[in-house]
């Protein structure tokens, strides 16, 4: 199932997900339906991103249970390992008193860790306490495209160590750090009301609740962080409490909640009107142009400069002629020997950009500045990036074809 998209039937919200959870991982002999049976519990008590306490135990085996090839080239416990250990329900009653009320976090779990689990109450006639667990990979794959992934794919993502792959302790606590990224790349990308966390540092829009509409989703959030910031409080919806909202569309488009704030008789704006409200205004396009490089420029007129000129709003990679044009002779479908041109290109992390327009023939190029020191100047081309952007897809892909596999036991 590489390289197969999974569909999420809930959209992500970074406020529905727990900030104090524990994070857990188990090993087993074999998979569930081949009748595999735990043999490792660890488990990460995470407080508000904070790492509080740890649990782990190796857990006893019915005698002649076999571990699989697999299983164990991946953990390496055998069963002189498993010698004096607890039996699986005292090691889960062990576990369950670990948890307590706290919600789950793992990785995979839906499909691997929460069915022992299950099995394991089942059996015993014990309580579940898997009913409201959180799957990373599922909110990973969600945040990123829904391209299958691996435990080991999403800690290279986050430059997450987990020191002892496939040991039950060592993957619950980097599946906590890594569900720990996830937090803050949602909370970061969230246009929730609930989400926007930012200091209040001034008070023009002090006493005001407003609600933002027909926004995309960057201007959106750009807005509500000036806003909040501004004293302002913010709602997802037009309620009685509302006193503004703000028309994000550039077409004037009227939605549902600017119909609803005008029945009201609630006060509706524009942007440009609500940049003048929080005191701010967009530069004068010809100022985009003068080589500020965009990690020293606003967040606000970042957005406008790249919505102006069509550049990505995220960039991850940009990919570079590594080494120039190279001639090379095949054969066609004719048997005819011809020369074609081949460029070999190199994937650059990109570090920062500026707009600049030549002086002699007014043309805006982009500078780009990459974190291995590579620089480059390119044409300000919408096509050019479209292809910049197609092939990061297509990169990104490839990057997940052997996620199935190594998801077998994550």
């Amino acid at each position: 199932m590489a390289n197969e998209r999974r569909k999420f039937e809930k959209k992500l919200k970074a406020f529905d997900l727990p900030r104090s959870y524990v994070s857990y991982d188990l090993e087993t002999t074999d998979k569930f339906e081949n009748g595999g049976r735990v043999i490792e519990i660890g488990a990460v008590f995470v407080d508000k991103g904070e790492l509080k306490e740890t649990f782990e135990t190796l857990v006893a085996i019915p005698d002649g249970t076999p571990i699989a090839p697999e299983a164990f080239e991946k953990h390496g416990l055998t069963r002189e390992d498993l010698e004096g250990a607890p039996e699986v329900a005292e090691a889960y009653i062990r576990f369950c008193s670990f948890i307590g009320t706290l919600p789950l976090v793992g990785f995979n779990n839906k499909n691997f860790d929460d069915r022992f689990l299950e099995a394991i109450a089942t059996d015993n006639a014990l309580a579940s306490i898997v009913q409201n667990s959180r799957d990373v990979q599922e909110l990973f794959e969600q945040l990123h495209g829904g391209m299958y992934t691996s435990l080991k794919k999403v800690c290279e993502t986050y430059d997450v160590v987990n020191e002892e792959a496939h040991r039950a302790l060592s993957d619950a606590e980097a599946t906590a750090k890594c569900y720990e990224h996830v937090l803050k790349e949602l909370e970061a990308s969230s246009t929730d009301a609930r989400d926007i966390n930012v200091a209040v540092t001034g008070d023009s829009l002090s006493g005001e609740v407003i609600c933002f509409s027909n926004g995309k989703r960057t201007a959106t959030r750009l807005c509500q962080e000036l806003a909040k910031s501004n004293g302002a409080e913010l709602g997802n919806d037009v309620t009685k409490k509302t006193t503004l909202v703000v028309n994000l569309s550039e077409d004037k488009y009227t939605s549902g909640k600017v119909k609803k704030a005008q029945n009201q008789g609630i006060r509706v704006v524009d942007k440009e009107e609500f940049y003048r409200l929080a005191g701010r205004e967009l530069t004068d396009e010809s100022d985009w142009r003068t080589g500020v490089w965009f990690s020293d420029m606003d967040p606000i007129e970042l957005y406008a400069v790249k919505q102006h000129f069509e550049l990505p709003v995220q960039k991850a990679l940009i990919y570079i002629s590594k080494d120039g044009f190279s001639e090379k002779l095949i054969t066609n479908a004719f048997g005819v020997q011809v020369s074609v041109i081949e460029d070999d290109y190199k994937e650059h992390p990109v570090k920062d950009a500026r707009v600049r327009s030549e002086e002699i023939n007014g043309m805006s190029t982009l500078d780009v500045l990459c974190d291995d020191g590579y620089e480059v100047r390119l044409p300000v081309n919408t096509a050019y990036f479209a292809q910049m952007n197609k092939g990061f897809k297509s990169f990104v892909r490839d990057m997940s074809s052997a996620a199935e596999k190594e998801n077998e036991d994550e």
